[in-house]
């Protein structure tokens, strides 16, 4: 069956009670929430708002209590978190608390091998998603040949915010495990079920409302298109399962 990871990416704005309604939404119609593990101060002075954007990440930056909290009440919540880990340091916090949590590799990261070789050291046999939205066929099937596992989850994607529809490659997820959609709207993951019933899993930022001062609002869900997501998911497992038995 599908999975659904929904992206809290800084959507959360900092703020603990967002957060835990986030989670809890989350955890009636999904199998992970994903958050970002990076430090503020590494951020290039070069890099374009540099003042505006390292404000913004400075307020969502998530401390270790912070992290402990995630993992706690996602743990309660019964829902796994996931994090996608910028910076070696991160890969350091994590490793101060136990619990069932998967990693992520962004897509910017997918040929930073040092950072992968850490990660891979620190959690053998954890969960590792790495998104290949910016790379080429030729760097992704290197990636995979020095990344291999079943624990090692490819997910495909373009990394464009938001994705224009006619940018995506919907017969080339065969080659993938799951799609992470930056698309406005559910169509692109409706077409990409249809052509690729068998992905594994499907990503999809989240947000509690479009009304709050986030970056991603136009291509994240808010819990209602959540619910229509998870029918629709359901809906194509169903028919994937029943498809399977009459193979047989």
């Amino acid at each position: 069956m599908t999975k659904l990871i929904l992206d809290a990416c800084n959507n959360h704005l900092g703020n603990k009670n967002i957060m835990e309604k986030m989670i809890v939404e989350a955890s009636t119609y999904a199998e992970y929430i994903k958050f970002q593990l990076y430090d503020a101060s590494l951020l290039n002075p070069k890099y374009p708002n540099y003042q505006d954007v390292y404000t913004r990440m400075k307020e969502c930056e998530i401390d270790i209590p912070r992290l402990k909290w995630i993992i706690d009440f996602c743990k309660y919540s019964n829902i796994i978190p996931m994090f996608t880990v910028f910076t070696e340091n991160r890969i350091a916090d994590l490793q101060i608390k136990n619990g069932n949590f998967a990693l992520k590799v962004a897509s910017p990261d997918m040929s930073n091998q040092y950072l992968i070789d850490q990660i891979k050291s620190a959690f053998p046999g954890k969960e590792l998603f790495i998104s290949c939205g910016m790379h080429n066929v030729e760097e992704i099937q290197h990636a995979k040949s020095l990344n291999k596992g079943d624990n090692i989850k490819w997910l495909y994607c373009v990394s464009k915010y938001p994705t224009p529809f006619e940018d995506i490659q919907f017969l080339d997820m065969a080659r993938f495990d799951g799609f992470s959609d930056h698309t406005i709207g559910l169509e692109a993951i409706r077409v990409a079920l249809y052509y690729n019933p068998e992905l594994s899993y499907i990503e999809k930022h989240f947000t509690l409302s479009k009304n709050l001062p986030i970056v991603d609002r136009d291509w994240s869900i808010e819990p209602e298109e959540l619910i229509y997501l998870s029918s629709q998911v359901k809906y194509v497992s169903n028919i994937q399962k029943y498809r399977t038995r009459w193979v047989v």
